[in-house]
This record gives C-alpha cells, sequence and structure tokens, in this order.
C-alpha cells in the first residue's frame, strides 16, 4: 500500500474489472498486501467480503501484468493490485450526513486497496483511486468517500493526492479511529494556502481544526528532522465558503 509515486500505467500493466471468478486471486493478494502490517491501521478482510461485493455491493478494480500465477492469476494475466468500489452502502453507514450531504444518496466509497509488494512505489494505489472515482461518476454518483488509519499515512496522502479532504474523524471496525475523507466525483479539492497546520497523529488537534469549519485537504512531511515518519495535515476552509 505504498503506491505514492507516478501514474501506475506502466507499459506491462492493464486495468480491468474483476468478476466473481477472480474472488480468490483477489483474497490471496489481499492477504498477501496486508502481511505484517497493524491490523490497527488495515483491517484484514474475509474472503465472504470480496464475494459480497462482487455479489451486488460494488465493483473490484485489478491491476493486472501479464503471467500466469497459481495463486493470483486472473483473466489475462496475474494480478498486482485491487481497489474495491462500494456503491452499497452498509445498513447505517452516516458518511452523507458526516459530509454535509445529508444523506447517502448519491455516495459511493472508495473502499480497500491492495498492491504486491513488489509493485509498490510505481503508483498503483493512485490509479486504483482515479479509475474508481471515474466509475462511480459513470454510475451517477456526485460525491466518493474514504477512511483511513490516522497512522496509514500512506493511505490518507495518496487519497490527498487525489483530491479528497479529510471531513470528520470517526470509530470504526468498533473503537478505531479513522479519518473520513471526501471529494465530489466531478472535481478535486483544489484548496487555498492552510489556515492552520495539525500534526497527523494528533486527532484531538485534528477534530479542533474540524470543529473549527476547516477541512484537511493538504500534508507535508514534520518539521522535526529527527522524527522522518512524522505528517502535518494542513487546514483549510472549505470551497463552498471560500471567496
Amino acid at each position: 500500500m505504498n503506491d505514492e509515486a507516478g501514474d501506475g500505467d506502466q507499459q506491462r500493466v492493464s486495468f480491468v474489472w474483476l468478476d466473481d471468478s477472480a474472488v480468490s486471486a483477489v483474497e490471496r493478494l489481499h492477504r498477501h498486501s496486508v502481511e505484517g502490517l497493524d491490523s490497527r491501521l488495515v483491517k484484514p478482510e474475509r474472503r465472504d467480503f470480496f464475494e459480497s461485493v462482487l455479489a451486488g455491493r460494488g465493483e473490484i478494480i485489478g491491476a493486472v501484468v501479464p503471467g500466469a500465477d497459481a495463486d493470483t492469476g486472473v483473466a489475462g494475466g496475474r494480478l498486482v493490485g485491487y481497489g474495491v468500489l462500494l456503491t452499497v452502502l452498509a445498513e447505517g453507514e452516516d458518511a452523507g450526513e458526516r459530509i454535509g450531504l445529508g444523506g447517502n444518496q448519491g455516495l459511493a466509497k472508495i473502499a480497500g486497496t491492495g498492491v504486491n509488494p513488489g509493485f509498490r512505489g510505481f503508483g498503483l494505489q493512485r490509479a486504483l483511486v482515479r479509475r474508481r472515482i471515474a466509475r462511480a461518476g459513470d454510475h451517477g454518483f456526485r460525491h466518493v468517500f474514504a477512511t483511513a488509519a490516522p497512522g496509514n499515512t500512506v493511505s490518507w496522502r495518496n487519497l490527498m493526492a487525489e483530491g479528497f479532504a479529510i471531513v470528520d474523524v470517526v470509530l470504526a471496525y468498533g473503537s478505531l479511529e479513522r479519518y473520513l475523507l471526501h471529494r465530489p466525483v466531478g472535481g478535486a479539492v483544489r484548496p487555498g494556502p492552510a489556515r492552520t497546520w495539525c500534526r497527523a497523529d494528533r486527532s484531538d488537534d485534528v477534530r479542533a481544526a474540524l470543529s473549527a469549519g476547516l477541512v484537511g485537504p493538504l500534508w507535508r512531511a514534520h518539521p522535526a528532522p529527527s522524527r522522518p515518519e512524522l505528517f502535518d495535515i494542513g487546514f483549510v476552509s472549505p470551497p463552498e465558503a471560500r471567496p
């Protein structure tokens, strides 16, 4: 999941929308992509989740390269990345209310993404995000959202790079904090200058900025040279409120 740079459109990679024949390959790639990661930051999924998506809850896009593989083989080659688009949201999901849309009408979710570790660093995660946004638009959705753990800095930085902004901090999977990010399908958030910066790992400070009516579409490396793993989030006035 560490795909920040580039477009992902490498000559040997193609992007295809998968059918239910690819469930086993997606599940195996998912297990491989989350191996060794903190489960509090990246939720391990079961096979039945992917089955439910392809049975009507949404769609899964795959990044495929030529070649055969017993574990992750799909029609056309070997699966090296996938991205879930949820078009039917779970009962009780209140993302639309939290975003300020008044409900979930016209709202789809950019859900889990997995990339083979050997293909990280080529922008596949961002490429998979872009294609799911476009697909949501093809289906008539006007807004998309995603969630990312504060500590999963790669995930939310990639989403910001594709025009998302943090609009809330929510609890998911029991009591795990997640940033809620949103963007209109028709255009990325184009932020003005940051009014304030908060350390990304200090969710109370992030909540305070959000409570002041700001949104967070910007990031930067934290100034402390001894802490390269730290990042700051930049908060701006919401686009509709900006002069």
